[in-house]
């Protein structure tokens, strides 16, 4: 077989060198480089030419370097095992060129297949070849310290020995190429001899911080085999070498892959490390943790190829498998969303299943398709599997209503339809609900109803999806008034076992506690029974309550359970909502409230009579005081009274509780809370805590109702009768969880009527600058829920006089305070000692907590345009980038989403961040330079919770600039952009920028933020092409914006040339780089608007000049139309005339031709006779006089003609040399062609001057 090799055609390595340097075009001069440089290779051996051959056929594709592998190996064979000679130089010989070969490679770009190609078919090769060697030499040691001496270890070692001096090549192609194949062989081969293990890990761990995210892509993938061995490595090894900066020389490799794998800017690198390292409990916390990285793909890497090949997802803690679950199904990319699913839905339910093997999945690696994955080997619909799957992940606590757990579960059933075809509900199931089935079935309903009703939203009416599921949930649920006989029975049973708690606590008797699971040993215990009930409301929620028998059954039931004084809170707002909901749409909103306010007066009733038996005898001297101070308030309600209710205090008889039921009620508590002389503390104490429970439960009732209703205050009596007898004398109670309550309720109402929240505006002011951190966040958010239903009008007071205008009340400015104060919460400290205070911890989180709320009712405020003040933008910003603010995540990620969304929605909102930018800068900068002086004070480190790292102040600009950039707004039609879009934005803050910098207090490192900042501003060179032409008003408008624009460029280029030419004002040379950039840009952009002003004096003068000709072709036309009608007749009686004297002339010249002859005729008679010759001869000279004259008055009325015809084609000349004029547009050329009309005016006239002339001395 070897000899079939060497039977080949031989070619010159020349040209198998050539194609492998084809395929990598531009490395050729680095391959030689790299190899010989200049030196004169040998001519090619016949050995050579086999092993380039083999490396020529093995970069064209991978199909056949299973072929390749084997031909090769069998030259090996050859050269190491049948050589004649046993020196071992045929073996040298086969190395070298094998080394001279992967020499070749080294130049090849990451962008060139064939370097992969050429990589994989070395990596398949040594490890064919060792298995060969292994199975030749017999060799069954398990012992991995012994390293066996075969032709391919040696092979490989003077491959890796080759290799380790380029990891530290200048050519960034060379050190990928190496660093590539070393970890390739790292992961191809089975065992390496110790000390190239040794530089091969010192190599490698230098490539971690190679500046070429690729080169340390593929230094963790060798690294991340050589991990494995971190208990063998020698922790008295020399690493000097080894930069300290960013690494820990003592710490082991584990360690540092894992800071690696959190701190590395590049997303390959981060995932590459979390596909290879090893899962041990020491990697698995940092490996999960990737669940949060930045990049998209590695955190669906994670969910798609780690988690599956974790094995048992028990294995983890329940914290866990929630945080999992919670990251990938809540992700904002939809293929970690769709991973994340398809984790639960597929794998961990299987692990449930007992089928601890995965299912065989086809993923996206396998076929491409990163949306579609199919099931291939899944075992049948188990649901005892799926109940402990639900159990597994804590579902009481993950089905909340914030929880996790209903969004798996719809997933579920969306991709498993075994399931959903298989799922029964039978009469025992519903009968012995746990907490995971009832989740299940509220899961499974919540998915049918919202699948069909987001399928009738769709227009899908061709049974595909519409329907469908109504029709399952119809054969699997059961109908609505059987279902509220189960609902009804889970009720009673957690009512009594509430009964049972309660009055064990109130007795005291622990020991009778523990016996309620013996005496219900088929119940579940209160927590759970709480969550079953509140799944099966969920349920009732969205059943179908067409079925009036259904609909008064379960409203009956969902009355009468409001008034359980038992029923815990939750529960209690899911009866009021399906109340709400079973009212109907037709019902009025009083009909509602007074069903809900009958079932407080229920729960009120019910509750305080248990121990009111002997209130006559029990009832002390200072009942009426306690009563006044709780029941009885609205005697005393005034406008003074901290405005609490003023408008509505003499309303509270209204559908609300009889007085003989108030007094009954007064008196019990009254006797419970201030008890006689002859009761001990204990009943005291009890008493007053039944009473603070009896009237809590009653407030909650009420804040329940008020957040589901929406009409008017005044229009509904049993409103104002709560508001009366129930809210207005909590907040005036001396009990703090009563007050806290009472303000909740009194806030809901304040919603309702404005005038009503105007009144009581002081008392939540009042409430924010006294209360305690959770009395401030409640009056923060009731103040903000005011502004945003009844708008910043609320704020104003009215003027006097008849037309009454708004004017800022006085409590506009305390609510800016207010939230100005919120925003900036101190870190309070020890006032004694100036340490911290013991609870310092709890307080900071509380103080966090209140800024949080402060700044989430901030941007909705100033979203919705209701406050629009720049310091409040001011205070935010900082807060946004202030150092204090980093460990309060809540207000970094609202600020985050605010600030971006706030500048580009509106141009009003982009300008006011121009105005606040530069301050801004400036305050961040002098809290950098106070953190900077005291850094070494460890006192105020304390005080402030820890040092937290200031962002940079570049970062800072680069944020400014980005708001503040016109191009990013968006909602805009373009036609306004001609000053407000343009100069409101880099330009106007160039100009700031500009100011600051020319001022005298701006210091240096500020000065080079500032002058960065102008190198990124966007100024336009161009102006738009809409020039707006409206009514004169606009125009007038727009003349005033576009001249204060001109002003603010000229401005501009001002205080650009100023900081230019003065060298004083910038730091250094990329300062000034910037300054001139911006200073062009303004120059070209003042062209701009200097050839727009010629423009627009051209099209002004031709508009006038339009306007003038049009007026006086206008008059002109008028008198033609007179004068052309006037020629028009004047012409035709001059052909008249002369047709009429041409015909006199003939006639006369007839008469005198007669007259001729009859004188000729006598003169020759006379001649003959002798006498009157002389007479007769002056009669013939006459006779030809007249003739004479005759024909001179045709010829000149001939020439008279002709001169009319002359003169008026002049005019129309005049009048075509006039019209030519409107063709042209430039002023000089309407100025030339004006005196050559004048002149040809001039000339004509003068023409026709001489016509008439002539005509007058013809004539």
């Amino acid at each position: 077989m070897p000899a079939r090799a060497s039977t080949r055609t031989a070619r010159p390595s020349s040209s198998t060198t050539t194609t492998l340097s084809r395929k990598s075009t531009a490395d050729t001069t680095t391959t030689s480089a790299i190899t010989n440089g200049d030196v004169q290779e040998p001519p090619p051996s016949k050995l050579r030419v086999q092993i380039t051959r083999i490396f020529a056929d093995a970069q064209h594709t991978t199909a056949s370097h299973r072929k390749l592998v084997n031909n090769l190996r069998r030259i090996q064979e050859g050269c190491c095992y049948e050589s004649p000679t046993s020196d071992g130089t045929e073996e040298e010989h086969f190395n070298e060129e094998i080394d001279r070969c992967i020499l070749r490679l080294m130049g090849v770009k990451k962008s060139e297949s064939v370097g992969d190609r050429i990589v994989r078919f070395l990596g398949l090769f040594l490890k064919h070849a060792g298995e060969k060697d292994h199975a030749l030499n017999g060799d069954t040691s398990t012992d991995e310290d012994l390293l066996s001496d075969t032709p391919t270890s040696r092979l490989t070692s003077r491959i890796l020995s080759t290799l380790l001096p380029l990891l530290t090549s200048k050519e960034k192609q060379v050190r990928y190429r190496s660093t590539q194949l070393l970890s390739h062989i790292i992961n191809s081969v089975d065992s390496i001899d110790d000390d190239l293990f040794q530089s091969l890990r010192l190599g490698l761990l230098k490539r971690l911080r190679d500046k070429e995210s690729m080169v340390r892509v593929q230094a963790v993938l060798g690294l991340g085999r050589l991990a494995g061995n971190e208990a063998e490595d020698d922790p008295n090894e020399d690493e000097s070498d080894l930069d300290n900066n960013d690494y820990d020389s003592k710490g082991g490799l584990l360690e540092r892959l894992l800071k690696v794998l959190s701190n590395d800017p590049s997303a390959d690198v981060r995932r590459s490390l979390l596909l290879n390292l090893p899962l041990t409990p020491m990697t698995l916390p940092s490996l999960l943790e990737r669940a949060r990285d930045q990049d998209a793909s590695t955190r669906r890497a994670l969910y798609s190829r780690l988690l599956p090949a974790l094995g048992d997802f028990r294995h983890l803690s329940l914290s866990m498998r929630e945080k999992l679950l919670r990251w990938g199904l809540r992700d904002r990319d939809e293929n970690v969303r769709k991973a994340a699913g398809r984790l639960f839905r597929e794998y961990w339910i299987e692990d449930c299943a007992g089928t601890h093997a995965a299912p065989i999945i086809t993923t996206e690696e396998n076929t491409g398709n990163k949306d579609k994955a199919t099931t291939k080997e899944t075992t049948p619909p188990n649901f005892d599997a799926l109940l402990e799957l639900l159990e597994r992940i804590d579902i009481v606590n993950a089905g909340a209503e914030d929880g996790v757990g209903l969004e798996a579960m719809l997933l579920f059933w969306e991709g498993r339809p075994d399931y959903r075809d298989a799922v029964t509900f039978d009469t025992s199931f519903w009968e012995h609900l746990s907490a995971e089935a009832a989740f299940m079935v509220r899961s499974f309903n919540h998915f049918c109803r919202r699948y069909d009703h987001q399928k009738q939203q769709g227009g899908n009416g061709n049974g595909n999806g519409g329907g469908r599921y109504e029709i399952l949930l119809e054969e699997k649920m059961p109908e609505v008034t059987r279902f509220a006989f189960y609902m009804e029975r889970y009720i009673l049973r957690l009512v009594d076992v509430r009964k049972k708690e309660n009055e064990k606590t109130q007795k005291g008797d622990e020991s009778s506690m523990m016996d309620i699971d013996n005496d219900n040993n088929d119940e579940h215990d209160t927590v759970e029974l709480e969550f079953i009930v509140e799944q099966l409301l969920h349920i009732a929620q969205l059943l179908d309550y067409s079925d009036e028998v259904g609909r008064r059954k379960m409203f009956a039931l969902m009355r009468e359970t409001l008034a359980t004084p038992e029923l815990p809170d939750e529960a209690t707002k899911l009866v009021v909502e399906l109340l709400k909901m079973l009212c109907g749409a037709d019902s009025s909103e009083r009909e509602f409230c007074g069903v809900v306010l009958e079932a407080v007066a229920e729960v009120h009733d019910s509750l305080v009579p248990e121990d009111g038996e002997n209130n006559d005898k029990n009832q002390g001297p200072g009942q009426e005081e306690e009563d006044d101070s709780f029941h009885s308030a609205r005697s005393e309600i005034s406008g003074e009274s901290n405005g609490v209710a003023s408008s509505y205090a003499s309303g509270g008889k209204k559908g609300g509780f009889s007085n003989t039921k108030r007094q009954r009620k007064t008196s019990e508590e009254t006797v419970k809370a201030g008890g006689g002389a002859d009761q001990d503390e204990d009943d005291e104490e009890r008493k007053a805590i039944r009473q603070i429970i009896v009237n809590m439960k009653c407030l909650h009732i009420a804040q329940c109702m008020l957040e589901n209703v929406e009409g008017a205050l005044q229009d509904n009596g049993h409103l104002v009768s709560m508001l009366n007898n129930l809210v207005v004398p909590a907040v005036r109670s001396h009990e703090a969880p009563l007050r806290e309550r009472g303000l909740l309720c009194l806030g809901l109402c304040c919603l309702l009527d404005k005038t009503l929240a105007q009144e009581n505006l002081t008392l939540f002011l009042h409430c924010f600058n006294k209360g305690h951190s959770a009395l401030q966040i409640y009056a923060l958010h009731i103040l903000s829920d005011i502004l945003i239903t009844h708008g910043s009008s609320i704020l104003d007071s009215q003027g006097g006089g008849d037309h009454q205008q708004q004017q800022p009340g006085p409590n506009h400015k305390a609510i800016y305070k207010v939230f100005t104060k919120a925003l900036k919460q101190p870190f309070h400290t020890n006032t004694t000692t100036g340490s911290p205070s013991s609870d310092y911890g709890s307080d900071l989180t509380k103080q966090r907590e209140v800024q949080s709320a402060s700044c989430t009712a901030l941007c909705k405020l100033m979203l919705r345009g209701i406050f629009t003040d720049e310091d409040l933008l001011k205070a935010l910003v900082i807060a946004y980038f202030d150092p204090d603010t980093a460990g309060n995540l809540t207000l970094r990620q609202a600020l985050s989403y605010f600030l971006p969304v706030y500048c580009h929605s509106r141009i009003e909102n982009l300008q006011r961040m121009v105005v606040v930018a530069v301050p801004v800068l400036r305050h961040l900068m002098l809290i950098q330079e106070n953190r900077d002086e005291d850094e070494d004070d460890e006192d105020v480190g304390i005080e402030r919770g820890g040092k937290e790292t200031m962002v940079g102040l570049a970062v800072v600009a680069g944020h400014l600039v980005e708001w503040t950039d016109v191009r990013r707004l968006v909602g805009g039609d373009g036609k306004e952009e001609t000053s407000v879009m343009m100069m409101g934005g880099h330009v106007a803050l160039a100009r700031n920028v500009l100011e600051r910098l020319c001022s005298g207090g701006c210091q240096r490192e500020e000065k080079k933020i500032l002058a960065s900042m102008l190198g990124k501003l966007f100024v336009p060179t161009t102006l738009p092409s809409h020039l707006p032409n409206h009514n004169n008003s606009q125009n007038n408008n727009n003349s005033e914006e576009e001249g204060a624009d001109s002003e603010l460029i000229e401005k501009i280029h001002t205080l650009a040339t100023r900081v230019v030419e003065e060298k004083n004002l910038l730091p250094d040379a990329v300062s000034r780089n910037a300054a001139s950039k911006l200073l062009t840009a303004i120059e070209k952009l003042l062209d701009a608007f200097e050839q727009r002003d010629r423009e627009r004096r051209k099209n002004s003068v031709e508009d006038k000049n339009k306007q003038q000709r049009e007026k006086k072709k206008k008059e002109d036309g008028e008198e033609d139309e007179g004068t052309s009608a006037g020629n028009d007749t004047l012409i035709d009686q001059t052909e008249h005339d002369q047709e009429e004297e041409l015909k006199n002339g003939r006639k006369r010249r007839s008469s005198v031709k007669m007259e001729t002859e009859i004188a000729a005729d006598e003169l020759q008679a006379a001649a003959a006779a002798g006498d009157d010759t002389i007479t007769t001869t002056a009669h013939l000279t006459s006779i030809l006089e007249d003739e004479d004259d005759t024909v001179l008055s045709t010829s000149t009325i001939k020439k008279s003609s002709s001169r009319r015809r002359n003169m008026r084609e002049s005019e129309s000349l005049l009048d075509d040399l006039l019209a030519d004029d409107d063709d042209e547009g430039e002023e000089l050329e309407a100025e030339e062609q004006d005196e050559s009309v004048s002149e040809s005016v001039a000339n004509t006239q003068s023409q026709l001057s001489q016509l008439d002339d002539e005509e007058e001395e013809e004539l």
